[in-house]
């Protein structure tokens, strides 16, 4: 595997160029003219039916465009190329290369569990879930290891559905609260609370992500809504007790 191809050069297109141009010939086209981005960031700008003909072909599209980013593709895929999504949710992205992809390519499904913001002092140490969709364990082996030694990163195995319920459960909550974070506008206080720093930092986490990326995690996602309604549930349930411990109070003080 000696080429890459980046379908994709937004911020995270642009991020994991940064990290694979050291292990590949990279080549990247996007949206509009994006020579300039890939000649700063060491990269070279072909078209789309050039980076699909690379031995390792790498989405880092939304959900939103992935079906007919494949139809287009799909022609100029060479046999037993590796096709790569990088998709926050992945029982959706799976059924569509199943669907799409021609059975001569493997198929693997990745969520680094991190971004340009997260990783912006390194990648080393951090998770990367990676699905087998329709790829030999040779291939497995071979992309388990060079994203284990080579990136340094700590791969997480599972099937795309397992992962699409555990990332209900944690990323899609996690992500509803800083967006909330976000639009309120939270100060910087006169003083310093270890809480409202953590508050803070899951703001800053998610502050640059993109309307596309947030609308994936929380309705791409078959599992989220059920765990945004729990957790507003929780929250409103919170909220009947400590009006009730209020009155109960007030209540006592008022008594003889």
């Amino acid at each position: 595997m000696k080429t890459i191809g980046i379908i994709g050069f937004g911020n995270f297109g642009r991020f994991a160029a940064s990290h694979l141009k050291a292990h590949f010939d990279v080549c990247v086209c996007g949206e509009g003219n994006v020579e300039a981005d890939a000649k700063k960031a060491g990269v070279k700008a072909v078209s789309l039916d050039e980076v699909a003909a690379c031995d390792v072909v790498l989405l880092c599209v939304p959900v939103q465009s992935l079906e007919s980013v494949l139809e287009n593709i799909e022609p100029h895929l060479k046999k037993d190329a590796w096709v790569v999504d990088v998709c926050s949710v992945k029982q959706k992205p799976a059924d569509l290369m199943e669907k799409s992809l021609p059975k001569t390519v493997q198929i693997i499904g990745t969520h680094p569990l991190f971004g340009p913001q997260s990783g912006k002092n390194g990648i080393a140490g951090l998770q990367i879930v990676i699905c087998p969709i329709r790829a030999e364990k040779a291939a497995m082996q071979k992309a388990t290891k060079f994203l284990s030694d080579q990136l340094g990163l700590q791969v997480v195995k599972m099937t795309p559905n397992e992962h699409d319920e555990w990332m209900a459960r944690t990323q899609a909550v996690a992500h509803y609260v800083g967006r909330a974070a976000k639009e309120l506008d939270l100060p910087q206080a006169p003083f310093r609370l270890a809480t409202y720093d953590a508050l803070l930092a899951l703001r800053d986490l998610v502050k640059d992500d993109s309307d596309a990326l947030f609308d994936t995690i929380q309705n791409e996602n078959p599992h989220a809504a059920g765990e945004r309604k729990k957790f507003e549930s929780k929250l409103a349930e919170i909220g009947k007790r400590l009006e009730s411990r209020k009155a109960a109070v007030n209540k006592a003080r008022k008594q003889p």
